[in-house]
Formats: structure tokens, C-alpha cells, sequence
């Protein structure tokens, strides 16, 4: 099996909403989310499962027996999207009936092509910032991309808009926390002996 490359290109700020509506285009299938950061990883499964979505994470932070159980689950269809980051799991051979969406830009070549050989499809969302990457892949790919366009999918025409959903920034990462200021205890003051000079 080889799987024909797709690219889909999009704003940044409408990067999670393009992956929710392919996500929504085709549900029970089982598919592979890979993003660059922990964090974002967290973020996604948190926002899928809102959504409904039969969804787990991997990440480097899972025991290794936690992660088998994970992709126990995925190929016996109790989870059907798997969010991870790239290469965390590129020894492990995916089904063939297996999707894999680049929510983030790879940057494993041979991870890359090697799912290209595995599984039913892989997508790769292209963002304004991903310009030079973009170049990489087609050059590597020889030419052989084909850029798509989600049907009934609304996209904006200005890159500066608003993101919609307002509890995540651009990369579908939680926003940051509003720290509170730490109060220093400097404690009582320490008598040196020393007698001021008048």
C-alpha cells in the first residue's frame, strides 16, 4: 500500500478548527494526529474528547505498559484518533485502514515515508509559517502532493483574523495561566553586632 500524499493549507489560527471539521468529515475512522509539543498534544485530546471523539494521547511522559494499553485500544477500535508526537511511536506498524493527519509539520523524513507506505492516507496542514518546509516536501516527495480543499469547510480570507475558539491560542495549546505574584517572607532580620553611626 502507498498512500497519496495530501496537503491542506489553512490559516494558522484556523489550524484546529480545518483538523475538527476532517476529523467530523469522517467519523469511526481511525486516525493518527501527530503534534510537535507535549502540550499541544494535551490540548487536542482534551478539545476532541469535548467534541465526542473516542480519543487518546501518547507522549513521553507515559510508561511504556500505559502506552501499549493506549494502542491496544486503537487497534481494537475503543479509541479511534490517536494524538501523538512524531516518532514516539515509529516502531509500532499502524493499520492499514489507519489515517495520519500532520496537525504540525514533520520533521522525521523517514518516519514521514514510512507511513506513506503503511497506511490509507496522510495529510499534512500547511500554515503560512510552514512556507520553507512546504518547499522540503515537495522536494522530497519529487512533486508527487496533492493540495486539497475540505468541502464545506468555511475559510477565511484574512490571515489576521480572530481565532474562534477564544480558549486556545494559535497552536491549539491551552493559553497560559495568570500567575498570581510570589510574597517574599524576607523573615525577621538578622542583628549583626553593628551599631549605626550617627
Amino acid at each position: 500500500m502507498s498512500a497519496q500524499p495530501t496537503i491542506h493549507r489553512v490559516f494558522l489560527h484556523q489550524k484546529t478548527d480545518l483538523l475538527m471539521h476532517l476529523l467530523a468529515a469522517s467519523p469511526g475512522a481511525r486516525t493518527v494526529v501527530y503534534a510537535r509539543s507535549r502540550e499541544t498534544v494535551h490540548a487536542l485530546r482534551a478539545l476532541l474528547a469535548e467534541e465526542g471523539i473516542a480519543v487518546d494521547s501518547l507522549h513521553g511522559g507515559k510508561k511504556p505498559e500505559a502506552r501499549e494499553q493506549v494502542l491496544l485500544s486503537f487497534r481494537d477500535r475503543q479509541v479511534t484518533c490517536l494524538v501523538t508526537p512524531e516518532g514516539l511511536i515509529a516502531e509500532y506498524a499502524l493499520p492499514e485502514d489507519c489515517r495520519v493527519i500532520y496537525y504540525d509539520f514533520h520533521t522525521l523524513e523517514e518516519d514521514y515515508l514510512s507511513r506513506l507506505g503503511e497506511v490509507k492516507s496522510v495529510t499534512t496542514l500547511v500554515t503560512q509559517e510552514d512556507h520553507v518546509l512546504f518547499i522540503r516536501l515537495k522536494e522530497l516527495l519529487e512533486g508527487e502532493l496533492e493540495e486539497r480543499q475540505a468541502e464545506n469547510f468555511a475559510y477565511d480570507r484574512n490571515a489576521a483574523a480572530p481565532p474562534r475558539r477564544a480558549n486556545y491560542n494559535k497552536t491549539g495549546s491551552k493559553p497560559l495561566q495568570h500567575k498570581k505574584p510570589k510574597l517574599k517572607n524576607k523573615g525577621p532580620r538578622r542583628k549583626t553586632g553593628r551599631t549605626r553611626k550617627r
